[in-house]
Order: C-alpha cells, then structure tokens, then sequence
C-alpha cells in the first residue's frame, strides 16, 4: 500500500525476526521510489543518523537521572527527545533548533513531573484489585443456573504458578468482561491509564507472557494468552489480593481433572 510506505521506516531489530520475515525486508526495500520525502531524507544519511540518534540517546538518559527521574520514565521519555533531537540533523535548515533543545526539554521535564504527581494522587491498582477480587470471589453471574452457580471471573481470566511464584491475568479479557457486567471501575478509569500504574506497580513482573488459559466453559481445552503477571510475593507481603489468590491456587489444584473432562 503506498500510503503504508510512505510512512514506514525500517529499524536496525532484525534479531527479533523470523527468517522469512527477513527474506520479506527486499520488498519493502526496492520500493524507495514510493517513500515519503521525510523518510527519504532518513534513509538517505540511515547511518549518520543512527549515530547521533543514540548518542543523542545516550546524553538524554543521563539528563534525566540527573533530574532524579527513574526507570522507564527515563527510557520512554529519552527515546522521545532523542528523536526530536535528531529532526536538525535531518533537516538542515531547523538548525536554530539545536539551541532551543534545551529549553523545550527543561519545559519536558516539568510537564513529567506534574503528571507524576498526579499519579502519586490517583493510584488506581488497589481499586482494580478490589474490583477484581471482587468479581473473582464473591460476584455470581447472573447468567448462570441455580444449580450451576459460577463467578464473573475465573480460570479462564487468571492462573497462578507456585512454583514461580507468579499470578498471571489476562487484562484484556477481564477489563471487557467487567464492562459486561457494568463495573464503576471501568467507567472511572480509563484503561490506558491503568495498564500504565499496573506497569509501574512495585507488584508487575511482565505485561507480554504468553499463559495457558481455559478457552471458555463450554470449552475445556486452553489457548495462549498474552498476560500480565504480577509477584505473589509482593501481593501477600502487601495484602492484595489473597482471596483470589486463594481461589486460583483452587482452579489450579482443579486445571487437570478440568482438561481431561
């Protein structure tokens, strides 16, 4: 598609790809003729570029801890300025640029800050917890029989492993059902910014592990799903979520006899 190539750039992660994805680049690449004049300009000077990007890189990360900002705050936002570091270095003429950098991330940092203080006043990961709990542990479906009685949640929304000390949930799957099931959480918090406290949370270990969970109740066999996953020590240690840690150390006591039925 020409509009799609015109705004693609290729980056130097080939290790990540699979041998036929990489044998897929030469097309992409014999069709320079149909990028934009932008991207262009990139490929044309690709290797100087990529060098001042990651020195630019380098000295942004560095500005930041000295701005005492930690972690993937100062991973996230010096990916940022060094790219728009760079955008002299691409187009000539915004040389002045490179004398009102300083001044535009001085202006970047205060505007991290805010937002971080904003967060420290709003801290949704125990609501969701409560929430989760909540519907993992006391909540009945209301779809569900007298004598068939099941909760909103269950082991086809979470897992937990002993043995790595781990609890693993599937969010995308929990934050539709509890829209289902018209959760005040849901429309008090917007996703995005829950996934980004989940992630910051002393409790997170990974948002991208694949977890095999039960497709649905009609359906015994389990598919992979990408999961967050959380330490189980860290939540005990702080009492989060030992209900339903308790419950999915039963649905995992029960995960065999629930296959084989």
């Amino acid at each position: 598609d020409a509009a799609a190539l015109s705004r693609m750039i290729i980056l130097n992660y080939n290790k990540f790809l699979k041998r036929e994805e990489l044998n897929s680049l030469s097309q992409i690449t014999s069709k320079l003729d149909r990028f934009s004049e932008f991207t262009g300009l990139i490929l044309s000077d690709y290797k100087h570029i990529k060098e001042k990007y990651f020195q630019y890189l380098e000295k942004n990360i560095e500005y930041l801890i000295d701005q005492n900002f930690e972690g993937r705050t100062v991973n996230n936002w010096a990916i940022v300025l060094a790219g728009i570091q760079c955008a002299s270095d691409v187009l000539t003429g915004l040389y002045q640029w490179k004398n009102e950098f300083e001044g535009f991330r001085d202006k970047i940092c205060e505007k991290i800050e805010k937002e971080a203080q904003q967060e420290k006043d709003h801290n949704p990961v125990h609501e969701f917890f409560q929430a989760l709990e909540y519907y993992a542990t006391q909540k009945h479906d209301s779809d569900s029989s007298y004598n068939n009685r099941r909760l909103v949640l269950d082991h086809r929304h979470f897992r937990i492993k002993d043995f790595e000390g781990t609890l693993s949930i599937s969010l995308e799957r929990i934050w539709e059902t509890l829209k289902e099931n018209n959760a005040d959480f849901t429309k008090q918090v917007p996703k995005s910014s829950l996934e980004n406290h989940l992630q910051n949370s002393l409790y997170f270990i990974e948002k991208g592990r694949q977890i095999h969970l039960s497709k649905s109740l009609n359906d015994n066999q389990e598919a992979n799903i990408r999961c967050y996953q959380f330490n189980v020590k860290e939540l005990k240690k702080n009492e989060q979520l030992i209900e339903l840690l308790e419950k999915a150390e039963e649905y995992e006591k029960e995960r065999i006899k629930r296959k084989m039925i």
